[in-house]
């Protein structure tokens, strides 16, 4: 797949970013194939900004978005800061919306059930 040149930012793209470090994100800005590569919560995701919700995808981007999410892979559209929220939600709500994996060896592995021994 080639990729062509979009040297031109959106405008919203500077704010986005702060905003996902402001959240303890690590925020790499690419220019191919999207705009940011974020490291959160333990996971890698890529992020195409768009500066609106009539802000255009580019047939190459949408591609490329299909074919990452079809290998299980994280990489979406952000327009806005209430979309930011979303999927990266602020510290304090992480627990609202995502699972942490542990290894508790105290944790039960069933609801108080009694077992008949």
């Amino acid at each position: 797949m080639t990729w062509r040149s979009h040297n031109q930012r959106d405008a919203n793209q500077p704010e986005i970013v702060a905003a996902l470090r402001e959240r303890g994100a690590y925020v790499v800005e690419i220019e191919h194939p999207l705009d940011l590569l974020v490291g959160y919560n333990g996971n890698w995701i890529l992020v195409e900004v768009k500066d609106g919700q009539k802000a255009k995808i580019r047939p190459s981007q949408q591609s490329f978005v299909d074919q990452v999410v079809a290998q299980n892979l994280p990489a979406i559209f952000i327009r806005s800061l209430h979309e930011l929220d979303y999927w990266f939600p602020k510290t304090s709500e992480l627990g609202k919306n995502t699972v942490m994996l542990s290894d508790n060896s105290s944790a039960p592995l069933a609801a108080d059930n009694e077992v008949d021994g």
